[in-house]
């Protein structure tokens, strides 16, 4: 014996199917429109920065290292080798255990090496200590980077430009 299935049912399940995949439908494509329109606008609307400004603002490279021997050395040297004008900018590091060797090829570099020693690592920490270190009446802007960060050619130069046009802060 065949179970029976009623017409009347199959006809309303199906007409609800239709309404949900209508509804969803609707529903992805109204969010799509919207991040289409958003991706649009942003693209015609975006305002063009000259970032590069004949006057050059002073500069205080802020580098926080915790452990990272293998990659610090090189990321002191692409710093202090930057092509920006070597007396408007310096290059600060936190070296927090550090090896020894590693402190001794560093300090061949421009660069103002502070060991600290801090029970629990922490980049904030380091950060603090290089902040109340350097005195910010000489230097209009810090830059932060981590210890395996380098700049690519004319980062500082960017940097000074968005600063000059009165950008507060810059993310790079």
């Amino acid at each position: 014996m065949e179970p029976q299935v009623h017409e009347p049912f199959n006809n309303m399940m199906y007409q609800a199917l239709h309404i949900l995949f209508a509804v969803v439908f609707i529903y992805l494509a109204v969010n799509v429109a919207y991040l289409l329109f958003i991706s649009v606008a942003g693209l015609l609307s975006r305002k063009k920065v000259t970032l590069s400004s004949p006057e050059k603002k002073r500069i205080a490279v802020l580098i926080t290292s915790y452990k990272e021997d293998d990659v610090i050395v090189n990321t002191i040297q692409q710093a202090v080798e930057h092509n920006y004008p070597a007396d408007k900018f310096d290059v600060f590091l936190a070296a927090d255990q550090l090896q020894p060797a590693t402190i001794e090829k560093i300090k061949q570099f421009r660069v103002d090496v502070n060991e600290v020693f801090f029970a629990v690592g922490s980049k904030a920490r380091s950060l603090n200590y290089l902040l109340n270190k350097i005195d910010e009446s000489k230097y209009d802007v810090a830059l932060v980077l981590d210890g395996d960060n380098v700049m690519t050619a004319g980062f500082l130069e960017k940097i000074n430009g968005a600063f000059q046009n009165r950008y507060h802060a810059v993310q790079g």
